[in-house]
């Protein structure tokens, strides 16, 4: 069974995807991010995770999907960490269907986390892997949460206080960016 985590800040989403992720699972999570606090900047994490059994026809839906919120993160950027073939080819069937619908933000496919993190425009080269984290948990806000994501970032922190979780990495890198 798959599982989305996500880490969030002010300005940047982290999707984390962990085993093979079905469609209706996908497109429920972006629903839900939609539905919620939607960030400019979004990065979409497969290191650990899958989209390798979609097929062409779920990519298309998915692009649709976005396409019909796209206007809530014109001039955003989204990046995909893609390390394996099948996902990387997945990815970029999906960033051509964002082409040809003309989605008003940037999409680009990596193969590593660090590279599409240096894309968006942040710095996690203290973090090679989110998984790496001591709790892989940290930082993650369900989407399904009504409680705002400082909140939870906060909550978050107070309950693990570690030297560094990823709400403080994204909260030190947005702060250097300002």
């Amino acid at each position: 069974m798959a599982e989305i985590q996500t880490f969030i800040s002010s300005e940047l989403t982290i999707r984390k995807i962990i085993g093979e992720v079905t469609a209706s699972v996908l497109m429920d999570n972006l629903r839900q991010f939609y539905a919620g606090h939607v960030t400019e900047n979004v990065i979409w994490d497969l290191t650990d995770g899958s989209i390798g059994n979609l097929t062409s026809s779920n990519m298309k839906q998915i692009s649709e999907l976005v396409l019909h919120h796209a206007h809530t993160r014109i001039d955003g950027k989204t990046a995909i960490a893609a390390p394996e073939n099948v996902d990387f080819g997945m990815s970029r069937m999906l960033h051509t269907y964002a082409d040809i619908g003309n989605i008003p933000f940037e999409t680009q496919i990596f193969r590593t986390l660090a590279e599409a993190a240096k894309w968006v425009g942040v710095d996690l080269s203290a973090i090679d892997n989110v998984t790496e984290l001591p709790d892989a948990r940290i930082g993650y806000i369900a989407s399904r949460s009504e409680i705002s994501p400082a909140v939870e970032m906060d909550r978050c922190c107070s309950q693990n206080p570690l030297p560094l979780c990823i709400c403080h990495k994204v909260r030190e890198i947005l702060d250097d960016r300002s």
